[in-house]
């Protein structure tokens, strides 16, 4: 990236600025953080799936009448489950930091 050539209306120091804002990012908390499926890997394929039925369109096209009802299905799946356990898992990485 940084031996890019600049594009029309970019700053001669844009690649200095990058540089720097990528210097002092402040790193994520759960940097290295690799979630284990296998526990939720049913309700992860049932969601899939269930995104896969609905699209952002079907929202804004129809409003909230299609998200209580994407919701439901989603509760049903076990969107509840899955951030338990992301929960827990994090936590427990957490206590190893």
């Amino acid at each position: 990236q940084f031996n890019a050539y600049l594009q029309r209306g970019q700053e001669d120091n844009i690649w200095k600025e990058t540089e720097k804002l990528n210097q002092e990012a402040v790193k994520s908390p759960v940097l290295g953080f690799v979630l284990d499926t296998e526990p939720i890997k049913n309700q992860i394929s049932q969601i899939a799936a269930i995104n896969a039925e609905y699209s952002e369109s079907t929202f804004i096209v129809n409003g909230n009448g299609n998200w209580d009802a994407y919701m439901s299905k989603l509760d049903q799946a076990g969107r509840h489950e899955v951030l338990a356990e992301v929960q827990k898992q994090v936590n427990e990485y957490w206590k190893t930091k």
